[in-house]
């Protein structure tokens, strides 16, 4: 659009930002949806995460998720998934003689090998699996074209207790003892690229889906604090669309819409940037569809979120952690979405691309529901605030201290 804020006369002062095809590329990067932003309406209040003594997730419990598929100690190495299994089983089954005084040193010894802070699993509910049929097989249904739901679903456990990243009530001691380790972010995106990259090998697969669901609103149907990963057979139509746009702008204007967007949001008058480092840069989006959206980019043009560094993982773990932290912080830990929206593979290969560049959504949930008929009726969006004024109470929080 020419104009991209076009005031609208209700009683509340309001903007409409929209995509266009002609416009600047924050419009462009969210194609053909739309946002209304009112400048008032105040924020909403919300409450955090209750614990679970009885978490299947929690330490102690391994047998309940079933077999280890990775397993990271405090410093990020891998830890052998079946000498796990094997210590946590020996455990359980000693602690079940309810005698541990007559095993204390052996106990002792046992919890120390199996001490993992980051573990992944499969899913006891895929919405995929590898067990779902011959992937090469396609039938019809009432002329429709059908395919087996082939693929992987898999539960990323980011810590053995409840504490969340960016928490802001880790008791003193978890924090001295975390002193020189890594910090939970950290772990727990070296554990999704360490998964999408196994994953990507199955030739089926075409497409990873990288997300962490935090709190009953987002969707969360276990406290404790995990992420999950699902490579599908299939490009999702969604992903396709958003795609299909990007190479529309790079045909259009010879350069990458993600590369193009944060060169805009580095020049803005009114800074929409939150916090950045050396790679890596979190700001609001223009026209974000809910208040204190987030959006995390790579400043290195990168379709692939497997592909980073270990010095990218690095310091997008600590950009990340710095984001959650000044949202716990702001909204008092608001339930949220955390996405990560990647590229299409084929087989196994993740190979470049000049018109797709991969990022980091998050946006918190601060009422029930999301969409409701406003939303499914017109394709546009409700925002209660002005994208700048979120930004700036999220680079207020002094997070030097914390982190």
């Amino acid at each position: 659009a020419e104009e991209r804020r076009q005031h609208v006369d209700t009683e509340e002062h309001s903007s409409v930002r929209e995509s266009g095809e002609g416009g600047e590329a924050a419009d462009a990067l969210q194609a053909e949806l739309y946002a209304v932003h009112a400048s008032e309406g105040g924020e909403r209040s919300v409450t955090a995460c209750l614990l679970d003594p009885h978490c299947p997730f929690c330490y102690g419990n391994e047998g309940d998720t079933g077999e280890t598929l990775l397993a990271l100690d405090n410093a990020g190495s891998l830890i052998d998934p079946l000498l796990l299994d094997e210590y946590t089983a020996k455990i359980r089954r000693k602690m079940d003689t309810g005698a541990r005084t007559q095993h204390e040193s052996e106990l002792a010894s046992l919890e120390d090998l199996a001490r993992w802070r980051v573990r992944a699993v499969r899913n006891k509910y895929p919405v995929v699996s590898k067990s779902m049929g011959d992937p090469g097989r396609v039938a019809y249904l009432d002329h429709a074209p059908s395919i087996p739901a082939h693929g992987h679903h898999e539960v990323i456990i980011e810590s053995p207790h409840h504490y969340r990243i960016g928490d802001l009530d880790v008791p003193a001691a978890e924090k001295r003892s975390m002193h020189g380790k890594l910090i939970k972010s950290e772990l727990l995106v070296k554990a999704l690229v360490e998964r999408g990259r196994a994953i990507s090998a199955d030739p089926v697969l075409q497409y990873i889906t990288y997300f962490k669901n935090v709190g009953q609103k987002a969707g969360a149907s276990i406290r404790h604090p995990h992420a999950q990963v699902v490579g599908l057979p299939v490009v999702p139509v969604s992903v396709q669309a958003r795609l299909a746009h990007a190479s529309h702008y790079y045909d259009k204007f010879g350069k990458c819409v993600n590369c193009e967007a944060m060169e805009e949001e580095q020049a803005a008058e009114d800074s929409r940037i939150i916090s950045e480092n050396e790679h890596f840069l979190a700001f609001v989006p223009y026209a974000a569809v809910s208040p204190y959206q987030c959006w995390i980019m790579p400043k290195r043009h990168s379709p692939h979120f497997v592909s980073m560094s270990d010095d990218e993982i690095h310091l997008f773990a600590h950009l990340l952690h710095d984001v959650l932290h000044r949202l716990d912080i702001t909204l008092h830990q608001p339930d949220y979405n955390l996405v990560i929206h990647s590229s299409p593979f084929l087989n196994g290969v993740f190979s470049d691309h000049h018109a797709r560049h991969w990022y980091a959504d998050v946006f918190p949930r601060l009422a029930p529901g999301g969409m409701a008929g406003f939303e499914f009726g017109s394709g546009m969006f409700s925002n209660s605030s002005l994208p700048e004024s979120n930004a700036a109470a999220l680079r207020a929080v002094n997070t030097a201290v914390d982190l």
